[in-house]
């Protein structure tokens, strides 16, 4: 009597890891009828704590009949909802002889993270006025996932006083390990402390990261004409009167 037997070409599928939210490449598994019967495939379903963050695609197979030596092919795909390792089964049920078929799932999902090169800025101090030599914020990317800056931003109440400069951070795609550049300068408009922050959105995390900025504004320089010079000097020799 032709009896169907089902051979399958992996036990487990293992994803990697993943950026959360996103969806993998499909792995694909294939079911082979190596009997000299019919095989039917009752049901092929998802299983487990994570199933949600699997997805099975194309034809599942659920439901086939499978000639001898013929095969059928279901398409997996993970994306995984949260940061970790994630695990699910394809369950299968058949008419060949055996157990009921499990076929095991595994991903991480991942993200990317800020690692800040400092937690504060002090720029000493700065004639009013005038503006400061660039201080460079680095921001680096310690994380296994992409990390995605979201908008950087001076905040507070003398956010005026700072000045962003040359920025590769804002909006963009940074891969683990890899860093970004945010200049800032100081350009005081009163004397005394002056304080505001540095603000750095992390799109991952859902948080933002805040260095403090610190300055000093004092009484601008004073500026002397050439004719002034002039004057001055002719004074500090006694040509002219003061």
């Amino acid at each position: 009597m032709p009896t169907p037997a089902l051979s399958l070409n992996a036990t487990s599928l293992d994803f990697g890891n993943i950026q959360v939210g996103q969806a993998s490449l499909a792995q694909n598994l294939t079911i082979t009828n190596t009997g000299t019967g019919t095989l039917t495939i009752n049901a092929a379903a998802l299983s487990g704590t994570n199933s949600g963050d699997f997805q099975l695609t194309g034809p599942t197979c659920s439901g086939a009949t499978i000639a001898p030596n013929g095969t059928c092919v279901i398409g997996v795909i993970f994306r995984p909802a949260t940061v970790g390792a994630r695990q699910a089964s394809i369950l299968l049920l058949d008419n060949a002889a055996g157990a009921q078929r499990e076929v095991v799932l595994t991903g991480v999902g991942v993200t990317g993270a800020v690692g800040l090169g400092t937690a504060s800025f002090d720029f000493g101090n700065q004639p009013v006025g005038s503006q400061s030599a660039a201080q460079i914020l680095t921001v680096r990317n310690p994380g296994l996932g992409v990390l995605k800056p979201g908008p950087v931003y001076v905040g507070g109440a003398m956010a005026n006083e700072w000045i962003l400069l040359a920025n590769t951070c804002d909006g963009a795609t940074i891969a683990a390990g890899v860093t970004c550049q945010v200049g800032i300068a100081f350009k005081p408009t009163a004397e005394g402390d002056r304080s505001a922050t540095l603000n750095i959105v992390d799109t991952a995390a859902g948080s933002t990261h805040v260095i403090a900025l610190r300055g000093i504004g004092v009484p601008p320089q004073p500026r002397y004409t050439e004719s002034s010079m002039i004057v001055l000097i002719a004074r500090c020799l006694g040509i002219a009167r003061w």
